[in-house]
């Protein structure tokens, strides 16, 4: 009686996903596929702070994400030469949020 449950379960364990299968394989060209909305990104708007940094503002109320990138001109070109490395340091706790 185990073994013909056994047998029983093992069958259909093998042979259910091909059925499965067979069904899903209808052709990549029947799926209906519709046509794209056009995509038309409005200009960003330039506004600059009274401490003469810029922001390029970019609104889109469709997909509510907010991101933000900042460059600052400077580097180890623009270090004195007493405080070598300073800027590597500043850099790093920049990004690790000072950790």
């Amino acid at each position: 009686m185990k073994a013909r449950l056994l047998v029983l379960l093992l069958a259909v364990a093998v042979l259910a996903p091909a059925g499965y299968v067979r069904a899903q394989a209808a052709g990549w060209k029947q799926v209906p596929i519709r046509p794209l909305r056009s995509f038309q990104p409005k200009q960003p708007k330039r506004l600059q702070l009274s401490n003469g940094m810029v922001i390029f503002l970019q609104e889109d109320h469709e997909l509510p994400l907010i991101d933000g990138t900042a460059r600052i001109r400077g580097g180890q070109s623009s270090e004195p030469g007493n405080k070598t490395g300073l800027t590597d340091i500043y850099g790093e706790v920049w990004r690790t949020g000072g950790t």
